[in-house]
């Protein structure tokens, strides 16, 4: 027997209510999680004890990738690289990922997979005091050979013509990242405490899709409109919440409230 239309119609708002409260109780523990690490800049233990629970009580999705993030840098902070590599693996490989997380996940995997090209190469120094003429001769098993975006790393060996050394010294960057792939370099640049661009209005008109102005933190004030899922300048806006904005901007991410909460 059908369901009367209205029985229908009080089902639907009885659904897209229950969607709204879970989505704002998801916000919400991503909320504490992300106030912890703003106020425990070197509580790496703390932050990994309270993220780990949080990456399994959130759902597939943003704030669950947030969480993931979050996690890997408190870890890797922590001196824990082993721990951290499948957290940024798992966050690379959910098809739930915005893409913003899993470019995230790529440029710290990026690092920790240079990190192996690294001992490699000075096993080998050990070995002959030497650094090879380039990564094919490196001895099995092999490192790593490309980085997370499919490009070959660009290594060269330095010879210090004045001293009159060779193959003493070695440049290892990755196509990605250029300049910014050393892991350790990396990891002693501070979270940021917000991201380059100040939410200054969100547009929420019934019906429309949510589209956030963004002002440069500078002058003279320079305005950029983004809609959910869409990059400007490095930043993305990943997720607009029930009270806050969900960012990541290169190696980071930010839970920033709206305009006017």
């Amino acid at each position: 027997m059908p369901l009367p239309n209205k029985l229908i119609l009080a089902l639907a708002v009885l659904f897209a209510a229950a969607a709204v409260h879970a989505a704002e109780s998801e916000e919400n523990t991503l909320g504490v999680l992300f106030r912890l690490h703003a106020q425990s800049p070197s509580g790496d233990v703390a932050v990994c004890t309270a993220a780990t629970p949080a990456v399994a009580a959130l759902g597939p999705g943003a704030y669950r990738a947030a969480a993931r993030a979050l996690l890997g840098w408190r870890l890797l902070r922590s001196g824990k690289p082993a721990e951290a590599k499948p957290v940024y693996q798992a966050l690379l490989d959910d098809p739930a990922s915005p893409p913003a997380f899993t470019e995230l996940a790529r440029r710290w995997l990026t690092r920790l997979d240079r990190e192996a090209v690294r001992e490699a190469l000075q096993k080998m120094w050990t070995d002959t005091i030497l650094y090879p003429p380039s990564l094919d001769t490196l001895p099995a098993p092999l490192p790593p050979m490309r980085d997370r975006w499919g490009s070959a790393w660009r290594y060269r060996p330095v010879i210090l013509k004045r001293l009159k050394t060779e193959s003493q010294r070695y440049t290892l960057e990755s196509a990605g990242l250029g300049a910014d792939s050393d892991l350790a370099a990396a990891l002693a640049r501070p979270w940021p405490k917000e991201p380059s661009l100040r939410a200054v209005a969100v547009n929420t008109d019934a019906g429309a899709t949510p589209v956030v102005t963004f002002q440069t933190r500078q002058a003279p004030a320079e305005k950029t409109l983004m809609a959910e899922g869409k990059t400007a300048g490095g930043l993305a806006l990943v997720k607009t919440g029930a009270r806050a904005l969900l960012i990541v901007e290169g190696d980071y991410v930010h839970l920033v409230p709206q305009p006017g909460n």
